[in-house]
């Protein structure tokens, strides 16, 4: 089995199913969402000190938001909310379960 051949099967197998949580409105991370979609923050699974933080920034459930980039190999996800701009970690940003919306 080649390295590449795996790779490339499970990069697909993930693709599929991002785009049915998309088309089905099942939730899902931040991190997953593609860029340029609105959601709404669904549920925050994150400790206290992180749960915190996302409520300074205003992403609590029923929040509208918008993800306008997202930069390669797990890097920073940049977030519109109301007309706020800001930016999340990958790791923080994997915490936060939206659900796409129109």
């Amino acid at each position: 089995m080649h390295p590449k051949r795996y790779f490339k099967n499970k990069f697909i197998k993930k693709e599929n199913s991002e785009n049915s949580s998309i088309n089905g409105k099942l939730p899902l991370s931040l991190a997953e969402l593609p860029i340029g979609k609105n959601a709404m923050v669904v549920e925050l699974r994150a400790q206290k000190a992180a749960t915190i933080k996302f409520e300074t920034l205003g992403l609590v459930p029923g929040a509208r938001i918008k993800k306008l980039s997202a930069a390669l190999l797990h890097g920073p996800i940049i977030l519109e909310k109301d007309l706020t701009k800001f930016a999340l970690g990958y790791g923080m940003a994997k915490k936060v379960i939206v659900e796409a919306i129109e």
